[in-house]
């Protein structure tokens, strides 16, 4: 049985949305502008743009979307500091950028990535037999708070660390503090074949 590929137009005038999505929060800020001037930027009726986003928001949450998940890869414990390299990358490449993108708006991003999160935190948790110290979805929220944070400072500071460094720092920081607010020890929480390799 043969997959269905993603339709090229339909990805490319999602791409464009996003594009132009982007380029008017750099230049006027999140709250300056319309739906409306989403679509003219990118070319298309308004119409089509809801054809493939419900608004501001969910252009916002599509557009944060790809760092989230390697970010919420961290949690799932699948993801090794070398994997996380071409995010950090891309956030040092386009330092002056993300200054305007994403941390004003904080908060939408630290929801996004906390929703990503939490379910891998109630897994673990399970898998583990810990005694969590708060429930999935504050230690989710904590955790994505703090990944923004040490992501925000590093590329705020005022002589900013190698990638590597802020890479590897940002892996073992996610699971210390996964391992403590969920009660357990870092090893014990490791996947099977992680331990099996041990």
């Amino acid at each position: 049985m043969r997959t269905k590929r993603p339709d090229r137009r339909t990805e490319r005038t999602r791409q464009a949305l996003m594009s132009a999505f982007i380029k008017l929060v750099l230049e006027k800020g999140y709250d300056a502008f319309t739906v409306g001037e989403v679509a003219d930027r990118a070319n298309v009726g308004r119409s089509t743009l809801y054809v493939h986003f419900t608004g501001k928001q969910d252009l916002l949450n599509a557009c944060i979307g790809g760092p989230s998940s390697m970010m919420a890869s961290i949690v799932a414990q699948n993801c090794a500091a070398a994997a996380i390299m071409p995010l950090v990358d891309h956030f040092l490449e386009q330092r002056a950028r993300h200054r305007v993108f994403y941390f004003p708006m904080q908060s939408v991003w630290i929801r996004n990535l906390a929703g990503r999160i939490e379910p891998t935190i109630a897994r673990l948790a399970r898998e583990s037999a810990a005694r969590p110290l708060l429930s999935p979805k504050l230690v989710a929220h904590l955790i994505a708070e703090m990944q923004i944070g040490f992501i925000q400072s590093c590329l705020t500071a005022p002589v900013v660390p190698k990638s590597e460094a802020i890479a590897e720092a940002l892996v073992a920081s996610t699971r210390a503090m996964l391992a403590a607010l969920l009660g357990t020890r870092l090893g014990a929480m490791q996947r099977p074949a992680e331990a099996k390799k041990g």
